[in-house]
């Protein structure tokens, strides 16, 4: 693994021992004998976590310096003799772990093991603005609970790599995260899909047929875009949530669960509360530690960071090695709008690695709106999109008109589904724009 441990104890032999037998386990360590040197480890090492054996007077000191080390090290505590308020009080302050130390360490090494795995699953975030750090620093906070999250932001903002973050840093991290996109299911099929099924169910179930609930027993489920899910199926989540067991479709007693849930949504929810399209407990019962993720256009620290990291990530099958991401290319990136936010970033860093011919990744590779590399640009981007979006607007309305008002005829019509029509005439109304005056 990549990461490494820093071990604070003022026990030399024990973390000597300890120390071999994390090596033995396929893990660098380093020891310390301070919370100054412990510190400048950490300062040193982007990817590690501390196990501390520290006096308690030292433990918020600690805590606090190594927030200060730039580089989010996670510090886990360990004594010999348990001390439960000293323990609440460190995990309310920020400690990631709380535990007793055995007399053998390699009672530990299962312990370390968990969180170096979970430090490498989580490698793929970056975040360089005030912004982004602060959605990750909380992140970080609530992610070694069982509390339930809602992630709010627009599409391809990285909702899902806040999902992951979540579930790699929790005690979770060995169970199964399993991800479920709400929007993405026919109505009539999501309640199988999220509860599972028996045999004989319903036409076509030859098999009993788990769940996403169940497979994600032990572990995470992220709700994916949960404001598309219709209202009936809320209230049955609602129970599962209250409960904690489900109620497979054609099953005569319900399975108890063990599952942490992280739900996701590009749309305003309390907005859908008040407008009877979601539940108001069931709102309050996902909303318990809410997270917001801001457009890439409102980051824009972010974007030279995150190219460089998607070059790194697609270079190797998509581009010789040995080119040069140009300046020019670069300042194209900070011109333009990124209305697809992280995931449009994304795409078009692959798409440059495919059409460069040369040893220089250029602006044309690219392919943005804005070439000319200017920070007006996103404006005229803005504009362009601001148009399209009436136009389109203006075609729904006359399609709502010429059916009557009639959803399911008028979604037919457009080619889209009734689901997708319901969100985006909700969207507007959010934007205050009167679809029923247009003419």
């Amino acid at each position: 693994m990549n990461s490494t441990v820093i071990l604070l104890d003022t026990d030399t032999s024990y973390a000597t021992r300890l120390s071999d037998s994390l090596r033995d386990a396929g893990l660098d360590t380093c020891i310390s004998r301070s919370v100054c040197e412990a510190v400048d480890y950490a300062r040193e090492l982007p990817l590690s976590f501390c196990l501390a054996d520290v006096e308690p007077e030292q433990h918020l000191s600690l805590l606090r310096q190594m927030r200060s080390s730039g580089n989010d090290t996670a510090t886990i505590f360990t004594a010999a003799d348990t001390d439960v308020e000293q323990a609440v009080r460190v995990m309310r302050a920020g400690a990631a772990d709380y535990l007793a130390k055995p007399r053998d360490p390699t009672g530990l090494v299962t312990k370390a093991l968990s969180y170096a795995r979970s430090l490498n699953q989580a490698t793929e975030v970056v975040s360089v603005s005030t912004l982004s750090q602060h959605s990750f620093h909380l992140a970080r906070r609530v992610a070694n609970t069982d509390v339930s999250v809602l992630i709010n932001g627009e599409s391809g903002t990285g909702k899902e790599v806040i999902a992951s973050y979540l579930h790699a840093r929790s005690a979770r991290c060995d169970g199964p995260f399993v991800a479920l996109n709400c929007a993405a299911i026919p109505e009539q099929m999501l309640e199988a899909m999220l509860f599972g099924h028996e045999k004989g169910a319903f036409t076509g179930a030859h098999q009993r047929r788990p769940g996403k609930f169940e497979l994600a027993h032990n572990g995470s489920i992220l709700l994916d875009e949960v404001s598309e899910m219709p209202l009936p199926l809320q209230a049955k989540l609602l129970r599962v949530l209250q409960e904690r067991e489900i109620e497979p479709v054609g099953a005569k007693y319900p399975k108890p669960v063990d599952v942490r849930v992280i739900a996701t949504t590009n749309r305003n929810l309390q907005a859908c509360v008040r407008d009877g399209q979601f539940r108001e407990d069931l709102f309050y019962r996902l909303n318990v530690f809410p997270l917001t993720l801001a457009p890439l256009r409102e980051r824009t620290e972010d974007i030279l960071p995150l190219a460089e990291h998607f070059i790194h990530k697609y270079s190797r099958r998509l581009a010789p090695t040995g080119f040069e991401f140009s300046q020019d290319a670069k300042t194209a990136l900070l011109g333009y709008h990124w209305p697809g936010n992280v995931r449009e970033l994304e795409n078009v860093i692959q798409r440059g690695l495919v059409m460069m011919e040369g040893d220089a990744l250029l602006p044309e590779h690219l392919n943005l709106v804005a070439a000319d590399c200017s920070r007006s640009v996103g404006v005229v981007s803005g504009q362009l999109d601001e148009c399209l979006r009436e136009e389109e607007i203006q075609l729904v309305a006359n399609a709502l008109r010429k059916n009557g008002g009639n959803r399911r005829a008028t979604a037919s019509s457009l080619g889209v589904s009734e689901r997708t029509l319901r969100h985006k005439l909700q969207k507007w109304r959010e934007q205050g724009k009167d679809i029923s005056r247009l003419k």
